[in-house]
């Protein structure tokens, strides 16, 4: 059962089960969510259906690093295999249901939008590199000065994470090329994306309160200004309104409840 920051419900399954896929776009839509057909942005995961996606194989992606010459693979996947690749070992079925804190109008929405990958891209490294400028001067010292404590893992993650995004994004742009992107996957990649930008400042955020004074006061208030900042561009791209947790919450339990009705 996971969190997205913004979108529509979608889910990720270690295998196609095409009436049970059926189930999962019913329920989501039975308690109040749209469908998010982009899934997460800039992830390498295939669909297999709307709004359900394979789960990713990190092992594959190591091997095909590995394959194309790169040397260190950590750049592509920093971490071991997957829960998902470790259940398959035992044949277990295993399915994800993202459901997300944000959500809009115009989710439903197919028509073309005037925002191509390309652009989309251009305006999320723009984003990307503010996010990076108002962590790093403290980003480090703040780990450093809550070791030990899993927020300070998180922020390290999301750092590590920003660095690679930095190399990735551009590639992507090149990838995708100049197609129009529908108005429903245009709000999942400025938005979405653009709030995922925003996790090492929150964190940040939280951590600055261990750091001396005068960093902890300047800390502070270069993520309260930039997160503020940020918050109001991508709410003149759409309005943000807070999804329901209750929902959320009984959305996870029917799918799990559907899963064990389909196995």
């Amino acid at each position: 059962m996971h969190n997205c920051e913004f979108g529509g419900a979608f889910y990720i399954a270690s295998a196609s089960a095409p009436d049970l896929e059926a189930r999962l776009r019913a329920k989501a839509h039975a308690h109040g969510f749209a469908l998010n057909r982009t899934g997460e942005p800039f992830s390498p995961i295939a669909p297999l259906s709307e709004a359900v996606f394979a789960a990713p194989r990190p092992t594959a992606l190591v091997r095909m690093a590995l394959e194309n010459g790169m040397a260190d693979p950590r750049a592509i996947w920093p971490a071991g295999a997957s829960s998902t690749e470790y259940a398959a070992r035992f044949d277990a079925f295993t399915l994800t249901v993202e459901t997300p804190y944000w959500t809009c109008p115009g989710l439903d929405d197919p028509t073309p939008s005037a925002w191509t990958l390309t652009r989309v891209v251009e305006e999320l490294v723009a984003a990307l590199g503010r996010s990076i400028e108002a962590v790093a001067p403290w980003g480090e010292t703040a780990i450093a000065a809550n070791s030990g404590a899993e927020i300070a893992f998180a922020l390290a993650e999301q750092m590590q994470m920003q660095a690679m995004q930095q190399q990735r994004l551009p590639m992507a742009a090149a990838a995708f090329g100049e197609a129009a992107l529908s108005h429903a996957d245009m709000l999942h990649y400025r938005i979405g994306a653009g709030l995922t930008l925003l996790r090492a400042p929150a964190l940040l955020r939280r951590l600055a309160g261990a750091l001396p004074a005068p960093d902890s006061a300047a800390a502070q208030h270069a993520c309260s200004t930039h997160i503020a900042s940020e918050l109001q561009r991508l709410r003149a791209i759409a309005s943000l309104d807070q999804t329901s947790i209750d929902s959320a919450a009984r959305l996870q339990a029917a799918t799990c409840v559907a899963a064990l009705q389909a196995l």
